[in-house]
């Protein structure tokens, strides 16, 4: 089984009871799905699919931190930012 531990901005899941990092591919793999739930979000729901997108984001820059990924934390930031002027809302992250 694979969950977040605590709080969204927690990068280390549980697997079996045992803590695993995750790694580049995993958080790469969340911010595609982020980006897919803007992209294919169906009329009404934008801001719902805007919300899980937000939170994705921002769980995988805090996975890249956790690694020292910088290149996977600046997509993370970039994609955040680009959520950021198509919702007028801001990251707190």
């Amino acid at each position: 089984m694979n969950r977040w531990i605590g709080r969204t901005d927690k990068c280390t899941t549980t697997r079996d009871d045992e803590e695993v990092t995750m790694e580049p591919n995993e958080i790469f793999e969340l911010i595609i799905k982020a980006d897919e739930k803007i992209k294919y979000a169906k009329p009404g729901i934008g801001d719902l699919r805007a919300g899980q997108a937000r939170e994705l984001l921002q769980q995988a820059r805090d996975a890249a931190r956790e690694i020292d990924n910088d290149a996977l934390v600046a997509q993370a930031e970039r994609r955040l930012a680009d959520l950021d002027a198509l919702t007028g809302e801001a990251d707190p992250g």
